[in-house]
């Protein structure tokens, strides 16, 4: 007799334990490049946003952590941040030209992601968790390009 516990742990193995970590990546580097331009920024809203997005990303990337821990999962290597540019004028503008494109690349990131394991074939948890990081980023999208 296979029980829920039994066929969970057979779904959190191979193709989705891969798309998880490589989320998990995703989610960390986002949060490092957050927290870098929120440090840059000089308007007072902008930098809020951006801490409050890098603590939501950190903690996306931890919930994530938690669940593929206990099947091997969850010590993504090689994080990837998306190159930082030095621009010779650096302002606020620039700035958040500079995330707007991270998320436009994290987006790209997650679909090519999303390819290496079906959504249909995660567990529930594991779903939830990574549409939610999928729609946070379009969220922060759409109020990124509001600023701008």
């Amino acid at each position: 007799m296979t029980t829920s516990r039994d066929a969970r742990e057979k779904s959190i193995t191979g193709p989705v334990l891969v798309a998880v970590d490589r989320c998990i990546q995703i989610c960390s580097a986002r949060a490092e490049a957050c927290t870098l331009a929120a440090r840059e920024v000089s308007d007072r809203s902008l930098k809020e946003l951006l801490f409050e997005l890098a603590d939501e990303r950190g903690l996306q990337a931890v919930a994530l952590r938690a669940v593929v821990e206990p099947f091997g999962g969850g010590n993504p290597s090689g994080i990837r941040m998306r190159q930082w540019h030095e621009p010779r004028d650096r302002n606020d503008h620039t700035i958040l030209d500079e995330c707007m494109a991270g998320e436009q690349s994290t987006l790209a990131d997650f679909e090519v992601t999303f390819t290496w394991a079906p959504l249909s074939a995660m567990p529930m948890d594991v779903r939830a968790l990574m549409l939610s990081a999928y729609g946070a980023t379009l969220r922060t999208l759409s109020e990124l390009r509001r600023r701008a």
